[in-house]
Formats: structure tokens, sequence, C-alpha cells
């Protein structure tokens, strides 16, 4: 009995430990370890900065891209804005590239011609006091993120918008360890409920 008993313990102390590390990967998976934020320079109605996404998506689109969330935060607009385009081009030099790659690139996104249409999203006639919420999903690699405020005019004065950008690089691996350790608990949970039955019943 006594065997049993010390059998039952470890299992159910087994089912705590597995449970506690997925809920655990599962939160870090949930937590952006990349945060930036742009504000629209007015002069020129556009922003850019180059970011490095690392992660170990294998390329190409499929469900190991690694979400990035933007949130678009539009606080004044000329009367002539007639939309927001929100770019992530990948370029080995960032928006440093001056061979005109990154141009194409983001005339490819804007044509829906790209080989990964998921960094591109356009708002059209976004309204002032208003946040727009965006989702992209992309590879590993260093990018140029842009974001364009289009007017009919020249005249760029006025604008106010902002981007909080929020890059999640270790989800798909964190989550992937934190449901094998979710299958573990459930594997030790039975393991338990059998030990446990066992011990009653020598018991009684």
């Amino acid at each position: 009995i006594e065997d049993h008993q010390e059998a039952l313990k470890k299992s159910r102390w087994n089912v705590f430990m597995y449970l506690g590390l997925a809920v655990v990967l599962f939160g870090f998976a949930l937590f952006p370890f990349m945060s930036l934020s742009l504000s629209v320079d007015e002069g020129i109605g556009s922003v850019d900065t180059t970011v490095d996404v690392i992660g170990l998506s294998p390329g190409g689109e499929d469900f190991t891209d690694i979400p990035v969330d933007i949130e678009i935060v539009v606080q004044a607009l000329p009367t002539d804005v007639q939309s927001i385009e929100v770019f992530m081009i990948k370029n080995t030099e960032g928006c440093e590239a001056t061979d005109g790659s990154v141009e194409k690139t983001r005339n490819l996104l804007q044509e829906g011609n790209s080989s990964h249409p998921n960094a591109y999203h356009v708002i059209e006639e976004p309204v002032e006091s208003q946040t727009y919420d965006i989702e992209f999903s992309v590879d590993p690699g260093t990018y140029c993120i842009q974001v364009v405020v289009d007017t009919e005019g020249t005249n760029k004065q006025g604008i106010n918008v902002e981007s909080n950008i929020d890059i999640y690089p270790a989800q798909f691996p964190l989550a992937t360890i934190g449901l094998i350790c979710l299958l573990l608990s459930g594997f030790a949970f039975i393991g338990a409920q059998k030990h446990g039955k066992f011990v009653k019943a020598m018991i009684e």
C-alpha cells in the first residue's frame, strides 16, 4: 500500500507541475517580446523604421508565421486624406536600401502580387479620434515598417497619427511546448486516477 500511495503522490505532483508549466508557457506566448511606437512625420506624411524580427518559422506563408499586432491611433487629419497604408517590407538592408528594392516590394504588396501578402493593410477614409487594429503574420528577417498617410494635395499639415507595434516572435514555439506539457499533464492525471483507484481498493 505504501508503495502505491507514493506512486499516487508522485502522479499528482506531475499533474500540477506539467499544468503549471503549460500555464506559464501559454502566458509568455501571449506576451510581446518586441514593442515599439511610431509617430507619422507631419512634414512628409509618413514614418518608417527598420526592425529585426526573430523566430523559428521556416519561411513562406504557414501557421508558424510570427504574429504582428499594429494599432493605428488617428488623432487628427487634414480634410483631404484618402487612406492610411501600413507596410512591413522584408529587406536585408531594411529602410536603408538604396537599390529600389523597398519600393519594388511595396508596389507588389499594393498590387496583391507579393509571395507573402500578410504584411500590407490599407485603411480607407480614416476618421479622426479612431483606433484601427491590424494583424500581420510574417517570417523572420529584417523589415522596413512604413506608415503612410495618403492625401490628395501636397499639404501635410495637421497630421497626427501614431502607431503601436507588438511583435510575438516566441508565440509558436512556446505555445507548442505548452501544448506538450498540457498533454503530459493529462497523461499524469490518468495515471493518478488509476493509482488512486488501486490504493482505495487495497485499503477497502
